[in-house]
């Protein structure tokens, strides 16, 4: 739990011309539990004496603003006071609030007698935790912010700050709502009704509604990407019910709705019907209009994102815990600056130039956990690098032309460019080591480094000689090496290349088009629906009726076992056919940040910087 904020009472006492008030104060402590909080209300109350023939009243009215709820003290005190020659009876009522820093309060306080007078009070309470620009340097290029047609890791830092989404992942990697209020999901895991909560305002100040979901829902099944493409298989329809409430419809049992609506990579994130409803899934909108914390200000492609705090988005109650919780914002803006030179980058950091760097270089880790003033996360679950090959056009369409590829690479030479040997394994998993999902099915296929295998598979497949085309990011350090150490031996067994050096955008912008690659490498990170997107066709394009197979029953299992079962099938076929990805290890990158950035959380796989402040 967080620590408390300083809260405190704020005793006013008001005075007139020609009115005498005399204020005495007695004590009084109340505690409210807030969720994630506990605030100590010290209760002071203000007596005011109405000397005969002149009345007066007093009147002090505040608004207790706690996220989710309302809260007032009232304290009511009579008394008769003795003045000579008379009785006078006293009544005062003193109405205050816990002061919530970044909430602004109205104080109105009103004196009747000869003459009524209404003097008002606006007070901020400032969070001290608020105000900076938070600078950022992401892990590669930024490619765009359309959250739907977009995806990638690099993109989605950003687009998550600006959209928000129906459900997200706790620390432990539970689903959790965010801008779901209620929910019900049936017992046929056919059918579920959402409802959002109160206060969510696009960045225009309109309302979310359910159209917007249903409209962000529509284009985000025909994008069918992870989570979408299991739900379009089982006829997946969403409809409104009204303006707050949706619901999910499908033809089958589908018991993984949550866990595909946060599928990494592809979350549901919500936009403005108008941006959603008739906009192709692969085609980027150029208005970036969300309902997240930060709202957008400006893009330069190729140099900086700039975002700023949105001062009307309304957290929830819980406390923070991974990306689930209460999403604040306290910095004033966020930039997000690309440097493609590694170095560079780190440069920048040491000389406190910039706040964080997303995912640093591999071998400056030593030098950098002895730097007192820069602050180490070490991802927690890892990453897999793959090597991703075009399966819809030659040579890869041809089985043993894949085959060929697995045969000759050396996953352990290319793991070796991720620096000290505690930052990487082998791992022939392809849902990653010490997980769940970790599988041994089919490893004899894995880190063959064979030449001769691969010469001749190569030669028993139908590749003519044609040149590859193969793309490699420079600016992305955990990325650009893969291939760069693999073009030797792809070499070797005769394949003929042009290694084309780009940044990442370029590859994220190109590979959607399948007559302009042939193979590029990347790396991703498991997460609780990756079994159930086996085979679904990516970039790539690979499909195959016995993947179809294995995905249907996996959805479909209610056994643990069985369904680990299931995982070892899925992982013979892949290294049986050269499959989706050709893995080479897994390695556990970590971002850097100064030391005066404070509130960040290693939980999340990919950076977010709500609940972040700075402290310099």
């Amino acid at each position: 739990m967080r620590k408390p904020f300083p809260f405190s009472w704020v005793a006013v006492a008001v005075s007139a011309a020609m009115l005498l008030l005399l204020a005495a104060a007695c004590g009084e402590t109340k505690t409210i539990e807030v969720p994630g909080e506990t605030i100590v209300v010290e209760k002071e109350v203000i007596k005011t004496i109405e000397v005969p023939g002149q009345t007066v009243t007093t009147e002090v009215i505040k608004e207790v603003r706690v996220p989710g709820e309302t809260v007032t003290v009232t304290k009511e005190v009579v008394k008769e006071v003795k003045v000579p020659g008379e009785t006078v009876t006293v009544t005062k009522e003193v109405i205050k609030e816990v002061k919530v820093p970044g909430q602004t309060v109205v104080v109105e306080k009103v004196v009747a007698g000869p003459e009524r007078i209404v003097v008002q009070e606006v007070e901020t309470i400032v969070d001290p935790r608020r105000g900076g620009t938070l600078k950022v340097i992401p892990q590669g290029s930024i490619a765009g912010l359309d959250p739907i047609a977009l995806t990638g890791l690099v993109n989605l830092m950003v687009q998550s700050h600006v959209y928000d989404v129906l459900f997200s992942t706790d620390g432990d990697g539970s689903p959790q709502p965010q801008m779901v209020d209620s929910w019900q999901i049936n017992a046929d895991a056919k059918s579920s009704t959402m409802t959002l909560r109160d206060g969510l305002l696009f960045h225009d100040a309109s309302s979310v509604t359910s159209e917007d979901v249903v409209a962000t829902a529509d284009r985000w099944l025909e994008r069918k990407a992870g989570g979408a493409a299991a739900m379009v298989e089982r006829g997946a329809v969403v409809e409104a019910l009204d303006d707050r409430t949706f619901g999910f419809t499908l033809d089958e049992p589908f018991g993984l709705l949550l866990p595909a609506l946060i599928s990494i990579q592809y979350d549901f994130m919500v936009m403005q019907s108008r941006l959603a409803k008739g906009q192709p899934a692969q085609e980027p909108v150029n208005e970036y209009i969300g309902s997240g914390p930060y709202q957008f200000v400006s893009w330069d492609p190729g140099n900086r994102v700039v975002l700023k705090r949105f001062e009307n988005y309304v957290p929830r109650i819980e406390p923070a815990h991974g990306y689930a919780g209460g999403k604040n914002a306290y910095a004033d803006q966020i930039e997000f600056i690309e440097v493609g030179d590694a170095n560079t980058r780190i440069a920048m950091l040491e000389t406190g130039l910039v706040d964080f760097v997303d995912t640093a270089p591999q071998d400056s880790y030593p030098n950098l956990n002895a730097n007192k003033d820069i602050e180490l996360y070490v991802h927690p679950m890892g990453r897999r690098p793959v090597i991703i090959m075009n399966t819809q056009r030659a040579p890869f369409n041809d089985e043993l032309a894949r085959r060929a590829v697995q045969a000759a690479v050396d996953t352990e030479e290319i793991m070796a460019t991720y620096g000290p040997r505690e930052l990487w394994m082998l791992c022939p998993a392809i849902y990653l080591c010490n997980t769940i999902w970790e599988s041994h099915a089919g490893e004899e296929l894995y880190n063959q480094g064979d030449i001769e295998k691969g010469k001749q598979l190569l030669a028993e497949s139908a590749y003519d000689g044609r040149t590859i085309e193969i793309m490699t990011p420079a600016d992305f350090s955990t990325i650009h090496p893969i291939l760069t150490v693999a073009k030797p031996r792809l070499e070797a067994i005769g394949f003929n290349i042009d290694f084309q050096v780009v940044d990442w955008a370029t590859v994220v912008s190109r590979r959607s088009n399948k007559d302009a690659w042939d193979m590029f490498a990347s790396w991703g990170s498991m997460n609780a629906f990756s079994p159930a997107s086996f085979g679904v066709p990516w970039v790539e394009g690979w499909t195959d009726p016995r993947a179809d197979e294995l995905r249907n029953a996996f959805i479909e299992s209610s056994s643990l076992e069985d369904q680990k079962s299931i995982v070892d099938e899925m992982q013979s076929l892949s290294y049986q056919v050269a499959a989706q990805h050709i893995g080479i290890g897994q390695f556990f990158t970590y971002h850097a940040s100064r030391r005066w950035m404070q509130g960040y959380d290693n939980r999340m796989i990919n950076p977010s910087f709500y609940n972040v402040w700075l402290e310099k």
